[in-house]
């Protein structure tokens, strides 16, 4: 007969003793209370059908993007399976977790509100704070982001601004590179190489029509006026 040995350590012990993760580490230094609030004012119930609260699902897509996870469905196979990360996102360990559903719907809450450009900016001011930000110099240019769903031709592109779209720019080697999806705008402190103001758009937007919201955006991000300002041609 196999007898298995009892546990000297409860779960949560066990977790306890361990390293902490890069996960953990990342999800200790951020503060949500501010987010949590925000959200839950546009929705005063905030909990989703099977009663997940809204600190949950928010820390459990951060570790979606920690984790290099890259669609929902990833997601909740990871929490399904793995109980150490259901244990750090604050879901209990022998119970269910969100469907992809619930992930999807929670995720069009956050990016109809501004709760996430408020803690970015947030972080922001920490930083520079903590003296971890120069804010000498500030390095601004764009980078392509890949849309995650099927691309579709020019003649049906929806052109509002807001959807995804075909964008065109040569690379490091002068090689024209054409791709379907959007353009991170981002503005980077150059001593510290950390972010200090960024914007999303259509890849099709030109880079030049977005220079003066970036440069607006690092004013009201930083408490200290950049000396310097760096960019491209495309930004003329």
């Amino acid at each position: 007969m196999n007898i298995r040995q009892g546990y000297v350590f409860s779960f949560e012990d066990a977790i306890n003793l361990q390293p902490r993760s890069r996960l953990e580490i990342i999800l200790a230094t951020l503060d949500f209370d501010d987010v949590i609030t925000a959200l839950c004012k546009n929705d005063k119930q905030h909990r989703g059908p099977t009663g997940y609260s809204v600190e949950n699902k928010l820390t459990a897509l951060i570790a979606m993007r920690v984790c290099n996870m890259a669609t929902f469905t990833e997601l909740v196979e990871r929490l399904t399976h793995d109980p150490v990360l259901r244990y750090n996102c604050g879901f209990d360990i022998f119970g269910k977790v969100p469907s992809i559903a619930t992930f999807s719907r929670f995720y069009e809450q956050l990016t109809q509100s501004e709760v996430l450009g408020e803690l970015f900016k947030k972080q922001v001011k920490k930083a520079e704070s903590m003296g971890l930000l120069d804010t000498s110099s500030i390095a601004i240019d764009a980078s392509k982001l890949n849309a995650a769903e099927k691309s579709v031709p020019r003649k049906n592109i929806k052109d509002d601004g807001l959807s995804t779209n075909w964008g065109s720019k040569l690379d490091t080697n002068g090689n024209q590179i054409t791709w379907f999806g959007y353009k991170l705008h981002i503005a980077t402190d150059v001593k510290s190489e950390l972010p200090v103001a960024l914007s999303i758009t259509p890849a099709s937007t030109n880079d030049g029509i977005m220079a003066e919201s970036i440069l607006e955006e690092c004013s009201n991000n930083l408490n200290s006026k950049p000396q310097y300002y760096l960019m491209d041609a495309g930004y003329d």
